[in-house]
C-alpha cells in the first residue's frame, strides 16, 4: 500500500470523506455533493490502478468509503425518526 504515501492521493481520500460528512449538513446540495463524490471515487479507483495497486486494494478503499457513507446515513435515519 505504498500509494498512501502520495500526498495527492491522501487529499482525494480526505475529500471523499469530507463530502460524505458534508451531505449531512447541506441537505439542499446533497445531490450535487453525491455526483462530485462519485467522480472522486472514480478518480481514486483509476489513480490507484495506474499507480500499480491491485484490484483488491482498490476495492478495500471503496468498501471503506461505502461503510463510512452507510454509517453516516444510518445516523441520519436514526436522528430523523422519533
Amino acid at each position: 500500500m505504498s500509494f498512501l504515501s502520495v500526498w495527492w492521493f491522501d487529499v482525494l481520500l480526505g475529500a471523499i470523506a469530507l463530502l460524505h460528512i458534508a451531505g449531512c449538513f447541506f441537505k439542499k446540495a446533497r445531490t450535487i455533493l453525491a455526483v462530485v463524490n462519485i467522480c472522486l471515487h472514480i478518480a481514486v479507483f483509476v489513480a490507484l490502478l495506474s499507480m500499480g495497486g491491485g484490484l483488491d486494494e482498490a476495492m478495500v478503499i471503496l468498501m471503506a468509503s461505502t461503510a463510512l457513507a452507510l454509517a453516516i446515513n444510518m445516523r441520519e435515519e436514526r436522528r430523523e425518526t422519533p
